[in-house]
């Protein structure tokens, strides 16, 4: 099971790299509050450096989203694992080393299996599944060399067990593979389908650091131009002053201002081309998270539950194609925007990807809230304030309000990738997946109800 819940990993005295990076950028970011307030720099250049740091920690931790980690939960027997109930009962009752060992470790079942002679059955087989995984968790490992001497184990299997750092649950998961190789489903059924649904979150989450990078080094380049035209102005209001202006004086400063709205346009619609495709990513991070977007009709089992997987897999595709849909639509409507230069335009392209925006990663959050993560009331409060920080963003036209939210969304990104470190890190991300993929399917065991407990 996960080891610690969010609260409890964050306390913890263990210096680890996701924590120092944390730190390090809540010190970057009280500093440049604090220089700001102090107005230590020159005020036209501030937004240059902070938008730069800004795109170097998104960038850092674009690279530094962790590979999900599997908890050895998942390593469980479930009926559909049982492909050969009546082989998998003779091989128990066949008396020979390792299966007699097997036999003797079973709590409830193992007289039912010593007499049964007819067609197993489901009750009983249920039975004999919760106590296969009583040994599959239990203390230490079951392989005995001597007892094992005549019984060829696979070398995947024995490289496993003599590595230093190996787990007994999945030793143990690997030896019962190896008995009853043509009774049981390979370890564990379903795991390679859950590993590709939790690779798809993780490549979503970098995408949307990926594209926070792009957007804050987009933001940086705007801000030297906007720089580098106020020193322009300054200047020519220095010459100007100097000598009286004339007629092409007036003219290139006119051209001047007319190239410098131009650019800013050009920035401002990036920007929120970025914005749009940020917001895609953290939709598409929400329906891995939420849907099955996988399917997986492998298995080999006696075993066969009715469920619809093939069609939710396709409802869960026409979700992201639809919002694709209608973000290439915003797309279109900031590009008019950009063209026609019309303020009610733009400004209804900036309201949609702002709410846009603060919806998406609101549905993010309100799954990371799920009993199945669980990092805590707190956690999950923290993130909530960053996505109603998305749709208010539109009314900071304020430079001091924008610096300050700015600065704020920085820090959030930051526990918001340290949230997702944890789960991936502490099995909690893998957990939710095989928790949530068994819902959809109307599989309602849980570990716990494996286990018999």
């Amino acid at each position: 099971m996960p080891k610690e819940n969010f609260s409890t990993w964050l306390r913890s005295g263990a210096v680890t790299l996701p924590k120092f990076i944390v730190v390090l950028i809540s010190i970057g970011t009280a500093a440049t509050v604090f220089f700001n307030y102090l107005h230590t720099f020159e005020r036209s250049i501030l937004p240059v450096y902070l938008a730069a740091f800004q795109a170097l920690v998104c960038l850092i931790l674009f690279l530094l989203v962790p590979r999900p980690v599997a908890p050895d939960h998942i390593l469980l027997l479930d009926l559909r694992d049982i492909i050969a109930p009546h082989n998998l009962i003779r091989k128990l009752q066949s008396g020979k080393g390792p299966y007699k060992l097997i036999l003797t470790q079973l709590r409830q079942t193992r007289r039912q299996v010593e007499r049964h002679v007819d067609k197993a059955d489901r009750t009983l087989l249920s039975a004999l599944v919760r106590d296969l995984n009583t040994i599959i968790v239990g203390d230490g490992r079951i392989y005995d060399p001597d007892i094992f001497s005549e019984t060829k184990l696979s070398k995947e299997t024995l490289d496993y067990h003599y590595q230093v750092d190996s787990s007994d649950t999945r030793a143990n998961r690997m030896i019962l593979d190896d008995l009853f190789a043509e009774e049981l489903e390979h370890h564990p059924r379903n795991e390679q389908t859950v590993d590709r649904a939790c690779r798809n979150i993780r490549l979503w989450i970098q995408l949307m650091f990926l594209c926070w990078a792009l957007y804050y080094g987009v933001t940086a380049l705007s801000e030297y131009n906007k720089k580098l035209e106020l020193t322009k102005t300054q200047t020519a209001a220095t010459s100007s002053s100097v000598s009286a202006p004339t007629v092409d004086t007036k003219s290139t400063t006119q051209i001047s201002a007319e190239d410098s709205t131009a650019k800013n346009r050009m920035f401002g619609f990036i920007l929120n081309v970025l914005s749009t495709l940020t917001a895609v990513f953290v939709f598409f991070l929400y329906v891995e998270m939420s849907e099955l977007t996988l399917d997986d009709q492998t298995t080999r089992s006696w075993v066969q539950l009715q469920n619809n997987s093939r069609q939710q897999v396709r409802d869960a595709f026409n979700q992201k194609a639809l919002f694709a849909c209608v973000a290439i639509l915003v797309i279109c409507l900031n590009a008019a925007s950009f063209i026609i230069s019309h303020k009610i335009i733009q400004s209804s392209a900036d309201t949609i990807i702002a709410c846009g925006s603060g919806i998406v990663m609101a549905l993010v959050v309100g799954r990371l809230d799920s009993k199945f993560l669980d990092p805590g009331t707190w956690v999950v409060a923290v993130l909530y304030l960053y996505a109603v920080i998305q749709p208010l963003a539109i009314y900071f036209d304020d430079a001091d309000s924008r610096f300050y939210a700015t600065t704020l969304a920085l820090f959030l990104k930051a526990f918001l990738w340290l949230v997702f470190y944890w789960a991936f890190t502490d099995g909690r991300l893998w957990n939710y997946v095989v928790a949530i993929r068994k819902l959809l399917l109307g599989e309602t065991h849980t570990s716990a109800e494996a286990l018999g407990t």
